[in-house]
């Protein structure tokens, strides 16, 4: 009995180890599953606005190095260059890709930059993009970054692999696109091999659905850990049926069972099905555009809720507008009937319902003191 449950657990963690090999990388997607990126632009422009120059001095050599870095390897994406203007910029759906330094940028939160894109909704065509960095936080020079300031090197570089349609990475440190740094870090300024499939994979040939993580869709069906659940656990069948059946089967029962709910569990862009105290329903969503922002009214109602439902509204940067979606800071709003993740709070002596994003925009404490970079 203690070999067999040895067995048994050795093979559920390889399953579950086979499961997670797959690239780090995330693509976006838009929710008809196309690609997100620069469909025929070969040339990517972006403008840095007067107020980062006189924040930051060497600030546009830094933003150079970031963009060389990506230039070089990049395959198939647009190459990215820097010009100077003396027209003060703003953030938003305009047609120029700009880069400026806003100073307690409410739509930032306590995220080090936010990247703003806008794309097409059904073709995922980027029209638009703009980097804001939040000037509640210093950057040092390209070649001394002290240890209460942060590399704008980095900073940049992490933000144009958003521009190009790539989205934080969550488990690789030494990735470009891992979502956090810390104050001092001079260590990560050019994009690593995660970095570079992820943005080859949108670029490289035709759009299509990517091996690595995307904000996307998931699709759902067997999975590779589920077949090799199959295959680990009828081995074991096989090799202990002799002595008990029924205790042999456990291992194949249990891996399938487990690959099979892990798989149809909802993905990130939905709330957990045992968590239904704390989902909502979109029920409307009314989007307008100020200067160049978009922003959404959201109606919610409790989920679960039958008659009399109380209505919860909330206003968000972001949306869809006229066949364009624009993205905050990397943030989805939510379409009408799609539930979503909510949190109970107290909102001017009144309960209400606060939906629960992706980026929190807030510091991340632990022995490393990092900062997060956007989400």
């Amino acid at each position: 009995m203690r070999l067999k449950n040895g067995l048994f657990f050795l093979a559920l963690s390889t399953a579950a180890t086979i499961a997670s090999s797959a690239g780090a990388y995330v693509v976006k997607h838009t929710s008809a599953g196309e690609t997100v990126r620069w469909r025929g632009v070969d040339h990517l422009e972006m403008r840095i606005d007067p107020s980062l120059r006189a924040a930051v001095a060497d600030s546009p050599d830094a933003i150079e190095r970031a963009m060389r870095s990506w230039n070089e390897r990049a395959t198939g994406a647009p190459k990215l260059s820097l010009s100077k203007t003396d027209t003060t910029l703003a953030p938003g759906y305009d047609g120029v890709n700009a880069i400026v330094y806003r100073n307690g940028y409410e739509k930032a939160g306590k995220a080090i930059a936010i990247t703003i894109l806008t794309y097409d909704e059904k073709s995922g065509d980027i029209v638009d993009a703009d980097i804001v960095v939040n000037g509640k936080y210093a950057f040092g020079r390209i070649g001394e970054v002290t240890r209460d300031a942060y590399d704008l090197v980095h900073v940049s570089g992490h933000e144009l692999g958003h521009t190009l349609g790539l989205g934080d990475e969550g488990e690789l440190e030494e990735a470009l696109m891992f979502g956090y740094t810390k104050s001092g870090d001079m260590t990560r300024r050019n994009p690593g091999n995660d970095d570079i499939e992820g943005v080859t994979s949108i670029y490289a040939t035709e759009p299509s659905v990517s091996s690595g993580c995307t904000s996307g869709p998931t699709p759902r069906g067997p999975t590779g850990a589920y077949m090799l659940g199959l295959v680990v656990g009828g081995a074991f069948w096989i090799a202990a049926r002799k002595r008990n059946k029924f205790l042999a089967a456990i291992p194949l029962l249990t891996i399938g069972t487990a690959s099979l709910v892990a798989n149809a569990a909802p993905t990130n862009d939905g709330p957990s099905a045992h968590a239904s105290e704390n989902v909502a329903m979109v029920k409307t969503s009314t989007t307008v555009i100020e200067d160049g922002m978009f922003k959404t009214k959201l109606t919610m109602v409790a989920s679960g809720c039958q008659n009399a439902c109380e209505e919860h509204t909330q206003e968000v940067w972001g949306g869809r507008l006229n066949g364009l979606v624009q993205e905050v800071a990397g943030e989805r709003v939510p379409s009408v009937g799609e539930q979503v993740q909510v949190t109970r709070e107290l909102v001017e002596g009144r309960g209400t319902l606060r939906l629960v994003t992706k980026s929190p925009h807030v510091n991340v404490e632990n022995a490393a003191a990092r900062q997060m970079i956007r989400k």
